[in-house]
């Protein structure tokens, strides 16, 4: 996969006076003190924002596969686009093939 950089990485502190310091706050809240951002972009024109937060916590929850959360929204929602991009015929044979 490639990667194309639209905006190198950039610190933004809650004390600077920009529109994006007002943005962040609305975002984020206050006490954030600061973070740094970065813009990338796949070569399928994808883009991704990176944020590193220096007050930010550093230890992962336990795995647990049987929670919802947004990546099992991601899956349901690629594979809905998927089959619905389907001919109706095979929509249907998959369909019917899952209660057999």
């Amino acid at each position: 996969m490639g990667w194309n950089i639209i905006m190198p990485t950039s610190t933004v502190t809650e004390v600077m006076n920009t529109a994006i310091r007002l943005m962040c706050i609305d975002v984020f809240g206050k006490g954030w003190k600061e973070f740094q951002i970065a813009h990338l972009s796949t070569t399928d024109v994808i883009g991704i924002e990176l944020f590193s937060f220096s007050n930010g916590v550093k230890a992962a929850p336990p795995f647990n596969s049987s929670v919802q959360s947004q990546f099992n929204l991601l899956i349901y929602s690629f594979l809905k686009a998927l089959f619905l991009s389907l001919p109706y015929s095979i929509q249907v044979l998959i369909f019917f093939s899952l209660f057999v």
